[in-house]
């Protein structure tokens, strides 16, 4: 079977006369446009192999990253006979600036306050969630430029919804 590839990340096809099983295609993609794509360093794929590789069929791959950290994806055989691949526990550097205004919603229908969207931060660069969906940020004080240690709890990555838990005390 000849597969082109794509990914929801990025994109990428074997040359035309390559042929790839479904397993080989979302590996490649998983180990050279993903990882560029998350920029982490490495990633150590392996992807389901597949039977029966028809449109609409469904696998799981993981991948390992340098530091042991694991993504996930969920991989979909397209009517084109394209591999669509998402992750399903990495947060894009891209994507931030969107996590961090929905904590702050968050964070000022908790408290009853009105911080600007700045308040809180979670970095530059794309992160690789834990097993708890969990993302190390800063909250700064507007009032006093303290920093507070804040915990983003991602409840639900595709319509952004989280929790958030900010330290009771500055950094010291």
């Amino acid at each position: 079977m000849l597969l082109v590839s794509c990914t929801a990340l990025a994109t990428g096809t074997p040359e035309p006369t390559e042929t790839l099983s479904v397993r080989q295609t979302a590996e490649r993609l998983t180990s050279n446009d993903i990882a560029n794509l998350i920029g982490q360093g490495a990633l150590e794929p392996v992807c389901e192999e597949l039977s029966n590789p028809v449109h609409g069929a469904t696998f799981k791959c993981s991948a390992q990253a340098s530091d042991n950290r694991v993504v996930f994806l969920s991989g979909k055989v397209e009517i084109d006979g394209r591999i669509s691949l998402v992750t399903t526990n990495v947060v894009l550097a891209s994507d931030l600036p969107e996590i961090e205004k929905v904590a702050v919603v968050y964070v000022n229908q908790r408290l009853q306050g009105n911080y600007p969207p700045n308040t809180l931060t979670c970095g530059e660069s794309s992160i690789i969630l834990n097993t708890q969906k969990v993302i190390a940020c800063s909250f700064i004080e507007p009032g006093s430029g303290d920093i507070f240690d804040a915990e983003v709890r991602i409840d639900d990555l595709a319509n952004k919804k989280v929790t958030v838990r900010i330290a009771g005390q500055p950094r010291a």
